[in-house]
């Protein structure tokens, strides 16, 4: 069975497969939390942790993006 483009297999680093958890170009690192969230999220350490600060009784408005 012939390999498929980014399946892993030999010569391929598999550094753009949906598995690596980073697109192309970018180290895990590099990944950060938008500045701006819903009302009941919370971004620290310099936007890598997003938090919900009610979590046990607040579940709507939560929402996050990253990079």
């Amino acid at each position: 069975v012939p390999a498929l483009l980014g399946d892993g297999s030999e010569g391929d680093s598999g550094g753009g497969s949906p598995e690596s958890g980073a697109s192309p170009g970018t180290s895990p690192s590099d990944l950060r939390f938008h500045r701006l969230h819903g009302a009941n999220a919370v971004i620290t350490n310099g936007g890598r942790t997003a938090l919900r600060q009610n979590c046990r009784s607040e579940f709507n408005d939560a929402i996050v993006i990253s990079n």
